[in-house]
């Protein structure tokens, strides 16, 4: 007895924490672009692009006090960029991966607590986004490391990937069937810090670049959800980015670097049955110049998606995905030009489990008329994912 004590003493005296659990995932990416021959006039273009292979790392701290409370300590490093900075185009964006030229960066730091067993807080310094309070209701394919390979189809990008980063959520789960979120973050678009922790004029969490979300979102019945969301976004004119980094660049700054405010409307659907997940969503933005030669300019912005993915086809543990979708494009602008034409993404994949812990994904993705420019000829994505979790 005295042995076995012995032993469970020098466990607990060299354990990493009674606290809080450690949580890793490493991903490998194989990928390429291709296109036929660039017309003139193009703005889009994959010369001097090559096959690439890149690395990914996240580490999670996640630490529960009470074992009702969450709090997420995330550490990133990796070298996986993707292809956008070649194509000059973030209509070819990834739903996964990041470049931090292999240094560790900080990139979240939240806390989440229950007030009751309906109503919870989220209280976050860095990375807090909405799509971590709120249901994006595109289940099958939101994940970065099982689910979608393109950005877009992830889930609606004007509601999901508006500015985060430090600020204050709230959920309440009314009943069953109702629930509703609200949240003020502010920072940068995509959850980066942006300036919320610089007091000086233009900075701070209500100076700088912010955004206030709602969405309430109904179960209608046991297989059928729906949500509507509204954001109310304000831009600094280094930080203006209104299609949350899809769409041309023309809507994601519709009036070019100037401070810009933009209204964000969202409906968003998910609908299951059987080995069947049919999701989708319709939104709308209305952007408005608060500075320069344009103040007062507005801008109309709208884009939609469906994805559909089914379990266990071919193989058990695997998923096909499919989605089509409009990328995010500026209909409407005062003094100055709407997007010419309609380009349309369209993407296939096939995910297998193979353990509890290593998936790969193997797919590709389209885009035709890139950055809604039919000058631009059609772009091919062709993406291997491999993720390990421990």
């Amino acid at each position: 007895m005295n042995a076995l004590e012995t032993r469970t003493d020098i466990l607990e005296a060299n354990q990493f924490s009674t606290t809080t659990l450690l949580k890793g995932e490493v991903i490998f990416a194989l990928y390429d672009v291709f296109s036929s021959e660039d017309e003139e006039g193009a703005t889009v273009t994959t010369q001097n692009i090559q096959t690439s292979f890149g690395h990914a790392v996240t580490l999670n701290f996640d630490t529960s006090f009470t074992g009702q409370d969450f709090l997420r300590t995330r550490l990133r490093a990796g070298r996986l960029p993707g292809v956008s900075g070649g194509t000059q185009t973030n209509t070819t964006l990834f739903n996964f991966g990041f470049d931090t030229n292999d240094l560790a960066r900080l990139t979240e730091v939240y806390y989440i607590f229950p007030l009751n067993d309906k109503m919870s807080l989220y209280l976050g310094a860095a990375g807090l986004d909405f799509d971590l309070m709120a249901p994006a209701l595109n289940p099958k394919l939101v994940s970065g490391t099982k689910g979608s390979l393109a950005l877009f189809p992830a889930y609606n990008p004007t509601i999901y990937i508006q500015v985060g980063g430090a600020g204050l959520g709230y959920s309440y789960q009314i009943n069953d069937n109702l629930r509703l979120d609200l949240a003020y973050l502010g920072g940068a678009p995509g959850g980066g810090t942006g300036t919320v922790n610089d007091p000086r004029e233009g900075g701070g969490i209500f100076n700088g670049t912010y955004s206030g979300y709602a969405q309430f979102t109904a179960s209608l019945n046991q297989d059928l959800d729906i949500s509507f969301a509204y954001v109310r976004a304000y831009y600094t004119a280094d930080l203006v980015n209104v299609a949350g980094f899809t769409g041309s660049q023309n809507a994601q700054q519709p009036f070019g670097k100037v401070a810009t405010s933009a209204d964000h409307f969202g409906f968003q659907s998910s609908y299951r049955w059987a080995a069947f997940t049919i999701a989708g969503w319709v939104g709308y933005s209305n952007a408005e110049a608060e500075t320069g030669d344009r103040q007062g300019d507005e801008a109309d912005i709208w884009h939609w998606a469906v994805t559909v993915a089914i379990d266990d086809l071919f193989f058990e543990n695997g998923m096909l995905g499919f989605s089509v979708g409009q990328q995010p494009k500026v209909t409407y602008i005062d003094n100055g030009e709407d997007d010419p034409d309609t380009s349309i993404q369209f993407q296939l994949f096939y995910d297998y489990q193979i353990t509890n812990n290593i998936n790969i994904t193997n797919g590709f993705f389209i885009e035709t008329k890139p950055e809604h420019d039919d000058r631009n000829d059609t772009l091919w994505v062709i993406l291997t994912r491999t993720t390990w979790r421990f």
